[in-house]
């Protein structure tokens, strides 16, 4: 029986507006879920509450667009009795950088703009869903994301620690939520807090790749379950300092203490990468149920790769060896390649969302190894003749991928020049 002061709501879409309201507890704000979140609408008479911290992270939703699209709507709004308060979450000081930067180039704009500063939230995924209790739905055919009542293993480690969040009753006992969630058999609540990793929390982290007072300020979004383990580690190692302890927040089960220790120890050493280790090795316990001899396999094919003295001397043993933990291509190979057609033929040959650029090459991995295009001038009708590749094998490091190339002779055709 539900409590008479526990609330019952019913089921809403993930793409439904209210959904986001409720969780970021926003007045007259319509909030749109998708891979570009923004706020699209807010009512200009009341009083508009946006949440900046890590936790827009976990549904897609960063933070520093949410502001700069709130203060664009905000040189549309006419009315002084509007306002939009940035509550800010251990990122105070660059949203109200973003707010003083707007007021000073539009100073009589009506609506009244403030940053206030939160309390830090300092939780890790089973926190913030603990305290921000979602109604889901969940189609439990189509989505085959659990077996039985058993949850499938990738998701495991972290799910059977939180279905007591997703059962209503124990969090309402334990927690005093007042959110009702349904459905409430076991394998409902496996299904649904699959759903919610899959869809809205872990596989779907934003990471800043450029300043936030730079102008061109991009965000990646990555889909961690489509990617192999060497994909995920190298996502991880370039998470920059300033973001790393929201990345340890939002997208690992780290418990507090062991968040700040990893922290400390990252501190201390920042040139180890630690902490970027610690979170690659959560996360790939989390997507792809590796242990950490998988981790270990991702660090030494990044040594290889990303370092110009470990290429040189690479083994054909070194390189098999790294086959399996990062992307792989044929290319037909035939004597005087110019460099032009190279390229061409590694974009066709490698998945479609890498597509190396000239100006994007670290370097060419030929037979006498003089080859370099480092912000070189690139000569595109250039001819090399690699003679002795080894084993027929090659590397090719770009500047944020690296892949194996396996030269085939003689079998398709090049355009001749």
């Amino acid at each position: 029986m539900v409590p008479a002061n526990c609330r019952q709501f019913r089921k809403l879409p993930l793409n439904s507006p209210l959904l986001l309201q409720k969780i970021f507890s926003e007045v007259g704000c319509r909030i749109v879920i998708g891979k570009e979140t923004v706020l699209s609408e807010i009512d200009p008479h009341i009083k508009a509450h946006l949440n900046i911290g890590p936790s827009n992270a976990l549904f897609d939703c960063s933070s520093y667009p949410l502001v700069n699209t709130a203060l664009c709507l905000a040189r549309r709004m006419t009315s002084s009795n509007c306002s939009i308060v940035f509550k800010c979450y251990g990122q105070m000081n660059h949203v109200q950088q973003l707010v003083t930067n707007f007021l000073t180039e539009y100073p009589t704009i009506q609506p009244h703009l403030s940053v206030v500063e939160q309390k830090p939230l300092d939780q890790n995924i089973v926190d913030f869903l603990m305290d921000h209790t979602m109604d889901y739905s969940v189609k439990l055919l189509s989505e085959q994301i659990y077996s039985g009542d058993e949850p499938p293993g990738r998701l495991s480690k972290v799910m059977n620690s939180m279905v007591d969040i997703l059962d209503w009753e124990s969090s309402y006992k334990n927690y005093g939520t007042s959110v009702k969630l349904q459905p409430t058999n076991k394998a409902g609540l496996f299904s649904t807090l699959g759903h919610v990793l899959k869809r809205q929390c872990i596989l779907n982290p934003v990471v800043i790749q450029t300043p936030i007072f730079d102008a061109k300020v991009k965000y990646r979004h990555k889909n961690l379950l489509t990617n192999s383990p060497y994909e995920i580690y190298q996502y991880c190692r370039r998470v920059p300092d300033v973001e790393l302890e929201n990345a340890l927040t939002c997208l690992t089960t780290y418990s507090l203490e062991v968040k700040k220790n990893i922290l400390q120890k990252h501190k201390a050493n920042p040139q180890e990468f630690y902490g970027q280790i610690k979170l690659a090795e959560n996360l790939l316990k989390i997507v792809k149920g590796g242990d950490k001899s998988l981790l270990e396999e991702c660090i030494e094919a990044s040594r290889h790769l990303f370092y110009k003295k470990e290429r040189k001397s690479l083994s054909e043993q070194g390189i098999n060896s790294i086959k399996n933990v990062c992307h792989s291509a044929t290319i037909p190979y035939k004597p005087s390649i110019p460099l032009h057609v190279l390229c061409e033929l590694f974009t066709k040959a490698l998945p479609h969302h890498i597509a190396p650029r000239f100006d994007a090459f670290v370097e060419e991995i030929l037979a006498d190894g003089t080859l370099t295009c480092n912000g070189q001038p690139i000569n595109l009708d250039h001819k090399f003749s690699p003679t002795n590749i080894l084993a027929d094998t090659t590397l090719l490091a770009s500047k944020n991928t690296a892949f194996v190339v396996k030269w085939e002779t003689g079998t398709s055709p090049i355009p001749s020049t």
